[in-house]
């Protein structure tokens, strides 16, 4: 399982973390030229090409600032086979927009798994749900088939609540 957050593609300002990034590949790294968006991008990637190579299922849950249909990343992950579980949730109708300043109900957030993991349930929560923190974004959340990513049968716990 991975959970992870993609630094925004903002270079003004010294406190963004892009240039606290920048700064710490040219200090310690010794790489100018380096954009830290790509370099956390190709890491991301390999460490889950890694994990798809021993053999074990993945699930990855990300903010990825940017369009999770039409970038670099998005073409990273589908190159190992990672699916679009809200996507394929919501087909063919597009999936709500994950930012509450987002009109145009494109996402940036996305729950993506490996072809073998079998998504039952996925809930997009309303901004400023009672079961999440106050944030700007929706929660989402993804139920999967135990067997799908554990290889054998274990009981799936069911979610309790009043939505």
């Amino acid at each position: 399982m991975f959970s992870a957050y993609c630094l925004c593609r903002s270079t003004s300002g010294l406190q963004t973390v892009w240039q606290q990034q920048f700064r710490y590949f040219l200090l310690h790294q010794e790489l100018h030229d380096l954009c830290p968006r790509a370099k956390w991008e190709t890491d991301l990637v390999e460490a889950i090409r890694a994990c798809l190579d021993a053999g074990d299922a993945v699930v990855l849950g990300i903010n990825m600032n940017d369009d999770t249909c039409d970038n670099t990343l998005t073409t990273g992950l589908r190159s190992l086979g990672l699916q679009d579980a809200i996507l394929s949730m919501h087909n063919p109708a597009s999936p709500p927009a994950t930012q509450n300043r987002n009109t145009s109900r494109t996402s940036i957030s996305v729950m993506r798994g490996s072809p073998s993991v079998i998504v039952s349930r996925l809930v997009v929560f309303p901004f400023d749900s009672k079961f999440a923190m106050s944030s700007d974004h929706r929660l989402l959340w993804i139920e999967v088939d135990s067997v799908s990513i554990l290889g054998k049968y274990l009981p799936t716990p069911t979610l309790k609540s009043r939505l």
